[in-house]
């Protein structure tokens, strides 16, 4: 494989829990926490950089294809804690896990 298409295949994988993460926020209910920057530049980084090098995002597509609004996220979901977290600082989602 040359190496450029390598670097797409990794962007496209990139976009796509890219994508997941923005999903997972707006069903947990943590997506309007992160648009009026509930958290600072590194938590988000943090949250950033384990939706993109996670390994569960077939099963994250799958839950999201079935969650509802104001889902909590699951809990093999590695932004689990800090999602909750931020959806419970504008009073939606569940602050704990179960």
């Amino acid at each position: 494989m040359k190496p450029f298409e390598r670097l797409g295949e990794l962007l496209q994988a990139r976009g796509e829990r890219l994508n997941l993460m923005r999903q997972m926020a707006q069903v947990s209910g943590a997506k309007d926490a992160l648009d009026i920057r509930q958290c600072g530049d590194p938590t988000l980084r943090a949250i950033v950089q384990e939706c993109t090098r996670c390994q569960q995002a077939p099963a994250c597509a799958a839950w999201l294809a079935e969650a509802h609004e104001s889902s909590p996220p699951p809990a093999f979901c590695a932004n689990a804690i800090p999602f909750r977290y931020l959806a419970s600082q504008l009073g939606r989602g569940i602050p704990r896990l179960n």
